[in-house]
């Protein structure tokens, strides 16, 4: 059995730490095909057709809270980033891809 993975959110829930978790801390998470990657305000999504566009968007957590304004396509270096940050979610879980 793998362990659990994660830390307690107990010194945030306290008010002994001013932040969940790390700036350049990456977190990820899937579900349903759906990916999620999100490193300090950035957060990159992929939702796959025909509930979503197919493709990584990418969301700038601070300026747009809605995730309304997808950056892909003006932050390309950025979202490379969250995507290998991704990449390495998924190599240290095991997660299992539908192939896109």
């Amino acid at each position: 059995m793998a362990p659990i993975r994660g830390r307690s959110l107990l010194p945030y829930l306290e008010r002994r730490s001013d932040t969940a978790h790390d700036a350049e801390e990456a977190i990820g998470w899937e579900l349903f095909g759906g990916r999620a990657i999100r490193q300090g305000g950035w957060k990159a999504v992929f939702i796959p057709a025909p509930a979503g566009v197919g493709t990584w968007q990418l969301y700038d957590l601070a300026a747009d809270p809605g995730e309304t304004n997808d950056l892909a396509g003006t932050r390309a270096a950025q979202l490379a980033t969250l995507v290998a940050c991704w990449l390495r979610y998924v190599a240290e879980t095991g997660v299992v891809l539908e192939r896109d």
